[in-house]
């Protein structure tokens, strides 16, 4: 059977030694991409970090739920045309939280996760509570990171309404109270141009991480 084949096939000179890469697991793809993309860790090794700073159960469960509603989103934009990075889409969200429990945690886990060599998933760590004013009201890594979070309350998906009036239940300053109104209200509009992109709600996305 192969030599019928063989007749039907043909030699072709290919200058491009990336022919010969196997991809056949997630490490030969780090491998891969090193030098040409932005790097990131894999889920696995995104872990093993948590792990590492022992991280507790509740925060794993979190960031968990973050990352599977954060991909989604993401994973339907690209299907749309957008070119969201995936990787950095994923460890962002699995390590968000990896300094949770500590003052400015925002902060001292963007650097903690810099400091082991991935600037680019630290700067979307760095915006995950407070979103930077060049990622307002645009679709990036960032942004998607940033409403994903605001979508969970502990492991439990949930709508924008529902996390801000856990917040506001949370908060008795009303400075601290406006702060909140202002974050949600930040993801309510990314959430709305998200919708109006993709033509479907993110309702329909939560439920499929529940």
């Amino acid at each position: 059977m192969l030599e019928r084949e063989a007749l039907n096939s043909a030699e072709i000179q290919a200058d491009d030694e990336g022919i010969l890469i196997d991809l056949d697991s997630e490490e030969d793809y780090q491998r891969a991409i090193k030098g040409i993309m932005p790097p990131f860790p894999t889920r696995k090794q995104c872990q093993e970090i948590l792990r590492e700073h022992r991280t507790p159960q509740p925060v794993l469960e979190h960031v968990q739920a973050v990352a599977g509603i954060a991909c989604a989103i993401a994973e339907y934009l690209n299907s749309r045309g957008y070119r969201l990075h995936l990787g950095i889409v994923m460890a962002a969200s699995m390590l968000h939280d990896i300094a949770k429990g500590e003052k400015e945690h925002t902060s001292k886990g963007s650097q903690l996760v810099a400091r082991l060599g991935y600037p680019e998933v630290a700067a979307v760590i760095g915006s995950h509570m407070i979103l930077a004013p060049e990622h307002r009201n645009q679709i990036s890594e960032t942004s998607i990171v940033y409403l994903a979070d605001k979508l969970v309350i502990g492991r439990r998906p949930v709508s924008l309404d529902e996390k801000l009036e856990s917040r506001l239940k949370g908060f008795d300053e009303e400075a601290a109270r406006q702060g909140a109104r202002e974050r949600i209200g930040q993801a309510m509009a990314l959430q709305k141009q998200i919708e109006s992109i993709l033509g479907l709600k993110i309702e329909d996305i939560l439920k499929e991480n529940r």
